[in-house]
């Protein structure tokens, strides 16, 4: 059995910058940058994905402007040396898929379920600090 999890979060103020939201989780202590230095992210309206060596500065302003073509910023997230998410920045909400190196509770019955407390736990609290408000969160987990 395969498992897609997300937490889906719109924010307030909603006229964030890509940028802004990354230094969220910059700032929190997450990294963007692989063991060997490499940014792992969306490059293509295609949705293909690019390990590319850039300067944090490049990488912002690449996000940035893929949000005012109204494309989703799309870059992963790291947490000592390893992938902890997917940042999906949308331009009405953003999404972390909760799919890389999963945390997990189990059921009495032995079922694994994303563990959800977790990642609201990861990623609301450096929104918050930014300066943003979580009006609405949404968690999906889809079982195939």
């Amino acid at each position: 059995m395969s498992i897609d999890s997300a937490l889906y979060l719109t924010l307030h103020p909603q006229n964030y910058r890509a940028s802004d939201i990354l230094e969220c989780y910059i700032s929190s202590g997450l990294q963007i940058y692989d063991t060997v230095g490499r940014v792992h992210l969306v490059t293509s309206d295609d949705f293909d994905w690019d390990c590319l060596t850039a300067d944090i500065n490049e990488i912002k302003e690449f996000l940035n402007r893929q949000r005012e073509k109204n494309l989703p910023a799309i870059i992963t997230l790291f947490e000592n040396e390893e992938p902890i998410s997917d940042l999906m920045i949308f331009h009405d909400r953003i999404c972390l898929s909760c799919d890389v190196n999963r945390q997990v509770i189990r059921s009495v019955g032995g079922t694994e379920f994303t563990d959800v407390n977790f990642y609201m736990q990861k990623f609301i609290p450096p929104l918050e600090t930014g300066g943003y408000t979580v009006t609405v969160l949404k968690f999906e987990e889809i079982r195939y």
